[in-house]
């Protein structure tokens, strides 16, 4: 198969990561690190293409692992468990590249977390990340839309009850709707820890600068299509494409030391 068979067929988030990296220049020679690495998909895709690609991961309880510490990548150390503390079981300026798909929403201090990841990238090093800010529309959980914006309580649960009897929601499981309902709030209560976009921006700041990457990623969605290319081609337009980017998915940016 070839990479372009490999990448049409993956998600496309996962195959983006693919593309972010092979557009850096000698990207063979990279050690890259999928932080929040779940069951290796990207890592995967990543090896595949002869990038020498690790990945880490809590495995938190809030999901299922164990058909992954079975496997190869697992038993030989390519992936690792985050330890206990939060440390990252690689040497210090290890990476040349970190990565993750849809994980700083479940880190609730986002700022130990980057010191973390600081530890183990180069001096010349950079990362790249994909995530919601708390200013996403739809709980992409969950699937119903602002739940997160609301407060604890009543109102919330009423709301989402509502919102699920009118067919919203993900992975429903034959639940009833008010089983439903809690359960999922309470995932995302315990999983979830959503920033405001300036708070986020303000803490990342901090020690690097930021690039915002929203419409690279839209454009290889897109690469397919002839009008979404040219309409995406409007420099005019690119900042609202971003903040609107920002407002229907998540943040897509790369950090520099």
């Amino acid at each position: 198969m070839t990479t372009m068979d490999r990448l049409e067929a993956a998600n496309v988030n996962h195959a983006y990561f693919v593309h972010y990296i092979k557009q850096i220049p000698d990207w063979k020679c990279l050690k890259v690190l999928d932080f929040g690495c779940g069951n290796g998909e990207i890592l995967k895709l990543l090896r595949q293409e002869g990038i020498d690609a690790y990945g880490v991961d809590v495995f938190y309880e809030g999901a299922s692992y164990e058909a992954l510490y079975k496997t190869e990548l697992f038993q030989q150390g390519i992936i690792r468990k985050i330890t206990e503390n939060g440390d990252i079981p690689f040497e210090d300026g290890y990476f040349d590249v970190i990565i993750s798909n849809q994980v700083f929403e479940h880190i609730q201090d986002k700022g130990l977390v980057l010191d973390k990841l600081k530890r183990v990238l180069k001096q010349d090093g950079f990362m790249y990340h994909h995530f919601p800010s708390k200013e996403v529309i739809r709980e992409g959980h969950i699937g119903i839309p602002c739940v997160h914006w609301l407060p604890k309580g009543k109102l919330r649960y009423i709301y989402t009850v509502i919102l699920r009897s009118i067919g919203l929601g993900y992975f429903k499981n034959g639940l009833s709707v008010s089983e439903w309902a809690k359960e999922k709030l309470d995932w995302v209560d315990k999983y979830c820890f959503y920033e405001k976009y300036a708070d986020l921006h303000s803490l990342i700041n901090k020690d690097y600068s930021i690039e915002h990457r929203e419409i690279d990623y839209c454009r290889f969605r897109a690469r397919n299509n002839a009008i979404l290319k040219f309409i995406l081609g409007i420099n005019l337009l690119k900042g609202f494409y971003e903040y609107l980017f920002r407002q229907l998915a998540f943040i897509a940016i790369e950090l520099k030391k």
